[in-house]
């Protein structure tokens, strides 16, 4: 079985139905390049643990949901499995660990995520009028949780985007239980949306900020994609302190080595008003907690404990402030 042909047969499948899908929901934009950007994109679906992931997705039960739950914490895939059935499906997904995202219940295989996303979905659920009959946009969509909360409110469309190999996977194994939803995931980089001017109503941009090596530069970029009126769901990590002012890690924050700037509230203000932003509504400020962040048995790697100093869970274990977060709304 040459699993690399298979992967870029599955790629090549799954973009393509995507790009028609954004198509059908009005996209007029350059659809030759984007088909360039994806073709490109698909060159590079040939290493090890593409391979692993694709043998994955090959042995999961094909099965379409009798009902689809998304709106509740567990997104929840209903469908009557032998226990044979039961066993395959779980063996398969336990193959694309780590599940940052979630939770979700797969055929009765529950999926006990690293985080508790439903605790970062209610903190942005309070106006449904931001999805519904709504073209939305998750930047950064990891395995589709938000994009399958937001069906709740049935949005017009959702399209995620975000360049993991192992989260595109997990979307289309997640996908494939319920074929006709107005989702659509791109597997590309926000530096890579490009002919999406001003055609989102909202935007998602969860946990991606403080990645960015010029965030206000990305916060510009995110403006261009919203329609007049439309609504950016903005979380990331800030410090606590007074004034506009942000720090840069000297080498990691919690263990990551892609964390660029730390800003205080009132500087991400700054930014996002120097970005051409007119509105910001604080959503949520508070500190992330175990309870939100840990490591479960779908997670093979450290977790929030790891990164905070022992005996200390206000400092990471390079000294700085532990994981704190702003939720706000702009327009």
């Amino acid at each position: 079985m040459d699993l690399v042909a298979i992967a870029q047969s599955v790629f090549a499948e799954k973009t393509e139905a995507a790009v028609a899908q954004i198509i059908r929901a009005g996209w007029g934009g350059d659809v030759p390049t984007l088909h360039a950007i994806l073709a490109r994109r698909g060159q590079r679906f040939i290493n090890p643990n593409v391979q692993r992931f694709v043998k994955s997705y090959l042995e999961m039960p094909q099965r379409i949901a009798s009902e689809v739950v998304v709106d509740h914490p567990v997104v929840t895939f209903k469908s009557s499995l032998s226990a044979t059935e039961k066993l395959a499906l779980k063996t398969a997904l336990e193959g694309l660990i780590p599940w940052r995202k979630g939770p979700y219940e797969v055929g009765g295989v529950m999926i006990d995520s690293e985080w508790r996303s439903d605790l970062k979905w209610d903190r942005i659920k309070s106006n449904p009028q931001w999805f519904h009959n709504r073209r939305v946009l998750d930047i950064g969509c990891n395995s589709g949780y938000y994009m399958m909360r937001a069906m709740a409110y049935s949005p017009r469309l959702v399209v995620g985007i975000d360049p993991s190999d192992l989260f595109f996977f997990q979307f289309h194994s997640l996908l494939n239980w319920m074929p006709n939803a107005p989702l659509a995931y791109l597997p590309i980089g926000l530096e890579h949306l490009h002919g999406f001017d001003h055609w989102f109503d909202t935007v998602l941009c969860m946990g991606i900020l403080y990645h960015q090596r010029s965030p206000m530069e990305a916060l510009r970029h995110i403006r261009t994609l919203l329609r007049p009126k439309g609504t950016v769901l903005l979380e990331t990590l800030i410090i606590d302190g007074e004034g506009d002012y942000a720090i840069t890690p000297k080498k990691t924050y919690a263990k990551m080595a892609n964390v660029y700037y730390l800003p205080t509230l009132e500087c991400l203000k700054t930014w996002i008003h120097r970005a051409g932003y007119k509105r910001i509504d604080v959503l949520d400020v508070g500190v992330t907690t175990p309870n939100e962040q840990r490591k479960t048995n779908w997670v093979n790697t450290e977790s929030l404990a790891d990164f905070l100093q022992p005996g200390n869970s206000a400092l990471t274990v390079e000294g700085y402030p532990a994981p704190c977060r702003a939720v706000v709304a702009c327009s």
